[in-house]
């Protein structure tokens, strides 16, 4: 978080908003309505949802 708001390049993360980095998975557009799930196998993260909208 300390080097994006250093970035003179693009704008400061806001209240809400997060990274997807495809470290995990893939790195995809989002858009309103969509909703994501996580289901990692070997790995130990719980479970996620997320809904944009």
């Amino acid at each position: 978080m300390k080097l994006l708001s250093r970035d003179p390049n693009n704008p400061q993360l806001l209240p809400g908003e997060f990274v997807t980095i495809g470290s995990v998975t893939l790195a995809y557009d989002v858009s309103a309505g969509q909703v994501w799930q996580t289901a990692l196998e070997g790995i130990d993260i719980p479970p996620l949802e997320i809904e944009f909208i």
